[in-house]
Order: structure tokens, then C-alpha cells, then sequence
């Protein structure tokens, strides 16, 4: 159990295990919505599209099951997005919009996002503005979202080739992260994930450093690939770690400044170069974390121009 607390604005919820299927479905269950609407993006529903098959199957025929503790499961809808920045686009928008009214969600509906940062962020806005505030859960399901966006209340489009401006502060209901969709992240996605964790490690030092330079020791690294440091692999137990790490670096600034205007500027440190180099590269070619640190090592070139 760990809780988001943003300032006076919202307290969250969060449920953080490996291989927590069951305790994922439960606590979306729990919110005893009269619709589902699943939105997830396409590479997580080529790789993970069965982790909520029991709600579908269940949902579609009306009932429930003792996995549900005898609830009624509620019909279930899907919407599968492009992966990446590609779905944080105007026209994804206005396509969940049409969507959502087309299968019958009222305001006791809920949006499941199921997918990447990109994907919780477009969904995010979806649910902000669906009947004035729809009820929305988060489900990440890579190290970047575990830690970086799950740990702000920013939603957000990209629209006429800048990014992420158009878009709303809104809190989810609740934060399920289930570790265990990490270890099928490629490996430029948990570098993704490290570049968000190297920014706060640069800017609050301390434990946060301590736990960036473990996590890239040529010790461990060769330790957990057997002797060979040809692959970079986190087990479980490292990916705890470096989450509830980046969880806390972010949480410990926003419980005093939510909306990020005032102290939760510094984790805008890099972020303007990198925005800028996603966009010129196209979306998807350059992880935004990655782009993070190329920002970051920009920054004291700039200082000096």
C-alpha cells in the first residue's frame, strides 16, 4: 500500500507488487462502475492482452466468480490506442470521446488506462473532461510510468507539432502498479525509465544517488548476467527499489505544490531540450527519459551561451 498525496488537491491511493493480477482486478472491481472503458495502447495489448481477459469474459457474461469475490463485473469496453506519443494526439481524443458515448458510458463509468506514460497521459485528459470528470485508475506498465507520471496530476495532448500543450491537472482514484510488465520492457524503455531516475538523483543527491549508482554498477550488472555484462537486466528486487525511490523524489516536492508551478519546477530540469528532440526526431524514436538526459547534459553548454 502507498499513498500519492498531492498537497490539498488529492490524496491517492496506490497498490505497488510483482505479479499482482489478481489484486489488480480486485481493486478496479472495488470501484463497482457500471462500465468499464479500457484504454490501452497496441504494443501492451500485443504483449499483455489477457491480463484483464477475466473482467472480459466475466463482464460479457453478466456475472461474477469467486476470483471476484462474487461481484457483479460489469460490461467491459476496449479502446486500443497507437503506442508511444503517437496517441497523444487530437484526433485520439476526440476518438475516445466518440467512443465512450457510442458504447454508453455515463458518469458512474470507468476509465482503466493500461499502458505507458504517452497512453495515461491522452487517457488522463479523456477522463478529465468526460462528463466534467469521469472516475479513472491507472495501471503503468513501464518503469517510466511506474514512477514518473503515476507521481503527477498533468494530463496532456500534443498538438500542431509541440508537445504536451493542451491538456489538465486531474487525480486518478487510484495507482495500481504491478512490477512484473518490467521484465518485458526492451531495453531502451528501462534505460527510459533510468533517465527520469538520473534527474532526480542529480538534483536531490543523497539516498536517490545511492540508488541510481547501484542500479548501474558494473558489479550488479555483471552479477545478475552471469560474469558476461553483455545484457542489461533489474530483477524484481532492484525495480522495487528504484521505484519506491522515484515515487518518494517526486512525492516528497508535489505533497507541498501539486499543479508543479513553484518547487516541482525543478523536475522540468532537461526537459526542455528533450521535448524538443522528440519532436524533431519523430515520435517513438527517441525515449522521452533519454531524451531527459541528452537535456540534461545540454543544460550547463547553455548556461554559458
Amino acid at each position: 500500500e502507498i499513498s500519492f498525496k498531492f498537497a490539498d488537491r488529492a490524496e491517492v491511493p496506490g497498490w505497488l507488487g510483482v505479479d499482482v493480477q489478481s489484486e489488480v482486478i480486485g481493486r478496479i472491481l472495488e470501484v463497482k462502475p457500471d462500465r468499464i472503458l479500457l484504454v490501452c495502447e497496441k504494443t501492451v495489448d500485443e504483449m499483455h492482452g489477457d491480463y484483464f481477459k477475466p473482467l472480459m469474459e466475466a463482464g460479457a457474461s453478466g456475472g461474477g466468480g469467486d476470483n471476484f469475490h462474487s461481484e457483479l463485473v460489469p460490461p467491459l469496453e476496449k479502446m486500443v490506442l497507437p503506442s508511444g506519443d503517437e496517441a497523444k494526439a487530437w484526433e485520439h481524443l476526440t476518438q475516445l470521446m466518440e467512443w465512450a458515448f457510442r458504447v454508453g458510458a455515463t458518469k458512474k463509468s470507468l476509465v482503466v488506462a493500461f499502458g505507458g506514460g504517452a497512453l495515461m497521459n491522452v487517457s488522463g485528459l479523456f477522463a478529465s473532461i468526460l462528463y466534467r470528470g469521469s472516475k479513472l485508475i491507472y495501471v503503468p506498465t513501464t518503469l517510466l510510468a511506474m514512477h514518473d507520471v503515476t507521481t503527477s496530476l498533468k494530463t496532456s495532448i500534443c498538438y500542431n507539432g509541440r508537445k504536451n500543450n493542451i491538456g489538465s491537472f486531474y487525480a486518478p482514484l487510484k495507482i495500481l502498479i504491478d512490477v512484473g510488465f518490467c521484465r518485458t520492457l526492451p531495453r531502451a524503455e528501462l534505460f527510459s525509465g533510468l533517465g527520469e531516475l538520473a534527474k532526480n538523483a542529480a538534483l536531490l543527491g543523497g539516498k536517490h544517488a545511492d540508488g541510481f549508482r547501484k542500479a548501474l554498477s558494473s558489479e550488479r550488472i555483471n552479477s545478475d548476467a552471469g560474469g558476461s555484462g553483455d545484457e542489461f537486466t533489474m530483477d524484481d528486487h532492484m525495480l522495487m527499489e528504484l521505484l519506491a525511490l522515484g515515487i518518494d523524489a517526486k512525492m516528497s516536492v508535489l505533497a507541498k505544490d501539486a499543479y508543479e508551478r513553484n518547487a516541482g519546477m525543478i523536475f522540468e530540469y532537461g526537459h526542455t531540450v528533450s521535448h524538443a528532440i522528440e519532436k524533431a526526431y519523430g515520435d517513438g524514436v527517441v525515449p522521452h527519459g533519454l531524451g531527459v538526459t541528452y537535456g540534461m547534459l545540454s543544460s550547463p553548454l547553455t548556461k554559458n551561451l
